[in-house]
Formats: C-alpha cells, structure tokens, sequence
C-alpha cells in the first residue's frame, strides 16, 4: 500500500509577494530606483572587480528623467507594452534627437532585462518573455552628403 500525497489547498501554498498581487509589483519608477541603486555597486567583470561608472550611472539617471520616459512612472512593469515603449522613445528621438534616443532605449531595455533577470518575482516581470530585447531605436535620418548639396546648389 503506498502513501497518497496530499494537495496543499491554494490558500495555504506559499506565494511571492508580487507573484499573486499585481498591486505590490514594481511600476516603472520602481524600476528606475532600483537599477540606478544596483549600478552603484561594484560587479566582477573577467575576473576582477570592476568599479561602478560615474558615465553610465549619469546616462542612465537622464535617461529614466527625460519627460516622456518619466510619464510612465505609475505604470506597473507587468502592465507596460511596446507600443508605451515605442511612444516613449519616439517622443525622446523628435525632442532630444537620435543619439538620445538610442541611448535612452539601450538603458530601458538594459534595466529590464536586468530587472527581469535579477529581481524577476519582486518586480513583476518573473515568466514574462522580454519582449523589449528585440526593439531597435528608429532609423537615423538619411543624411545629404555634401556632394549632393552642392550639385543641387547650381
């Protein structure tokens, strides 16, 4: 005779503090605290401690504070979508130009995937797919070269 396993009732499993509340997930100015926290720290990089940069903590800190990146402070990480991203980094490239907004997009998904990767249960983003990683910035405009500029010039 062998032993029957008994289900533990749902009530009583053990959950995650985000895993069954979607209110206690992180929302993006969460995920903005806590990266920028995380890249003060020192990480081992091919062996050897490698200090924090003061260039990319600043990078990302302006990144996260541009004015169509912080609109999105109060949405939940679990409920953002490509299209809030896509916006958000459309609207930096028409008032910052395309340089900002390629750095600005490779620090969002940077801190997603960290987010995901790292703090995966108490951000709200554990068993999401990341989506983020295969978004690329908007085109940089086609440039006139100078040859072009000076035949239309005559």
């Amino acid at each position: 005779m062998t032993a029957r396993r008994r289900s533990t009732p749902a009530s009583r499993r053990r959950r995650s503090p985000s895993a069954g509340d979607p209110s206690r997930a992180w929302t993006w100015s969460d995920l903005g605290r806590e990266y920028q926290a995380a890249l003060k720290e020192p990480r081992w990089r091919a062996a050897r401690v490698k200090p924090p940069s003061k260039g990319t903590r600043d990078d990302v800190r302006l990144a996260f504070a541009k004015p169509p990146v912080a609109a999105l402070a109060a949405t939940q990480l679990s409920a953002l979508t490509s299209l809030d991203l896509t916006r958000a980094v459309d609207q930096v490239h028409e008032q910052n130009g395309h340089r900002a907004a390629c750095k600005t997009l490779a620090y969002v998904k940077s801190a997603l995937a960290w987010a995901l990767s790292k703090r995966g249960e108490r951000s709200g983003l554990h068993g999401t797919m990341p989506w983020w990683s295969a978004m690329l910035p908007r085109s940089r405009p086609a440039r006139r070269s100078s040859r072009c500029r000076r035949a239309g010039a005559r």
